[in-house]
């Protein structure tokens, strides 16, 4: 019985092995070029956020600040508590106000990924710790903004060759629209009370706009007949929302209405939309506009929109599609094959010299025989090896064998790159 591993990574959170990383490097790499291609900037934000920087504005009855955060104790230190971050649009608002990038051109187009934090109960692709492609673009009120953010997502999904999508997207008005919705839906979900799941009867008394966002039975076939979110919205959300649908029209990326769409977080306003696998119902990413959001961290009020793309549940629709990564092997050019121990050292010097040229040097520093060494050389398709042995150590001489034709050659330490480029035509 084999014994069983002392210590693991903690539940839902998930090492990224070797095997692994050519799938990510082919989702992060796409996303980064189309990004840099469009214009944005990358940007990093800390991994460790203030509390209050969430409940502020994702909103206390939110799944996220209510049950999912990682809070963080501190030692001699005062009282502010601090939270693995879960989400990346806060973090961003909060650099941009803290470093001042209002000064730069607007908008100011913004990129980013990296690991996000939630303690929920782990699914297919949505880890306690996930990954996060992030756009956001602030400074402009335009629905052009919206339709060019939603555009690069779709690029990038077509990059990848990802099929079976849907754009679902909604218009949830400014703040003072949502007012009027809360009191709406309490006097529409209040005789359901009893039906709904408990944490709807929670959100219920805060926050009845987050019962749309429920996915439990019970609670949808309520809000199926809920009141529709676009019949009580203003005239320029209205006219934004229309102005964004024929944008997307004209650049035919399709669309699903979806009436009951809110998203989970306080500061969205106006466009909201996610992006669905059909296949299996799962949620690649989404985002949505956050004009007050900026305002509401202390900022100057500034709109914008913003969007994440979960990596690891790209990875499984890649994954599920048949998609395999090209591998990349790369041979080296040289392989270093040394006997003895002052060999050795004149080695690990030639190795380094060798790779401060940029040349691709492989060797195996803790094999003692040649033979062994070349056998190795030979699996790993090197072009050159390069040997010393003590007598060569001595004489300040190396044997330069071409691994092709296993000509060898006697040259002059002094004389080796020189040699080397020659024979490699660099």
């Amino acid at each position: 019985m084999a014994k069983k591993i002392k210590f693991q990574s903690p539940k839902g959170m998930h090492d990224i092995v070797p095997a692994s990383q050519p799938y990510w490097h082919h989702v992060i790499s796409t996303f980064e070029e189309i990004a840099i291609f469009s214009g944005y900037q990358k940007i990093n934000t800390s991994l460790v956020e203030s509390i209050d920087l969430f409940t502020h504005t994702v909103g206390e009855t939110s799944d996220i600040v209510s049950k999912e955060m990682f809070v963080l104790e501190t030692k001699k230190e005062n009282k502010s508590k601090y939270v693995l971050r879960p989400e990346l649009t806060a973090p961003i608002a909060r650099a941009y106000i803290q470093h001042g990038l209002k000064t730069m051109p607007k908008p100011v187009k913004l990129y980013t990924y990296g690991p996000l934090f939630r303690y929920d109960r782990p699914q297919a692709g949505r880890l306690r710790q996930h990954h996060q492609l992030d756009l956001e673009q602030i400074g402009t009120p335009s629905s052009t903004a919206d339709a060019e953010l939603i555009s690069l997502i779709w690029q990038l999904f077509n990059k990848l060759d990802l099929t079976n999508i849907e754009l679902h997207i909604n218009t949830i008005g400014n703040l003072e629209n949502r007012k009027n919705l809360m009191k709406l839906l309490i006097n529409y979900f209040l005789p359901f009370k009893n039906q709904l799941c408990a944490d709807c009867r929670q959100r219920l008394k805060k926050n009845p706009l987050r019962i749309l966002d429920c996915k439990q039975k019970t609670c949808q076939k309520i809000i199926e007949d809920s009141p529709q979110l676009i019949d009580h919205v203003d005239k320029e959300s209205k006219k934004h929302f229309s102005e964004l649908l024929d944008y997307l029209d004209e650049l035919e990326i399709p669309y699903t209405l979806d009436p009951k769409l809110v998203r989970g977080l306080d500061y969205y306003t106006k466009t909201v939309f996610e992006f669905i696998s059909i296949d299996d119902g799962y949620t690649l990413g989404g985002g949505g506009r956050y004009d007050e959001l900026i305002g509401m961290l202390g900022g100057e009020k500034t709109p914008a929109v913003g969007a994440g793309i979960g990596i690891e549940r790209i990875i499984l629709k890649l994954i599920s599609q048949g998609y395999k990564p090209e591998i990349r092997h790369t041979a080296p050019q040289i392989f270093l094959i040394q006997l003895g121990a002052t060999a050795k050292k004149k080695c690990f010097k030639l190795l380094h010299e060798l790779r401060s040229k940029g040349l691709r040097v492989s060797c195996s520093l803790n094999k003692k025989s040649i033979s062994s060494q070349l056998k190795l050389a030979n699996r790993q398709k090197s072009d050159l090896a390069l040997i010393i042995g003590q007598k060569e150590a001595i004489d300040n001489t190396v044997i330069l064998r071409d691994m092709r034709s296993g000509v060898q050659d006697i040259i002059d330490w002094d004389n080796t790159i020189s040699e080397i480029s020659k024979r490699l035509d660099i």
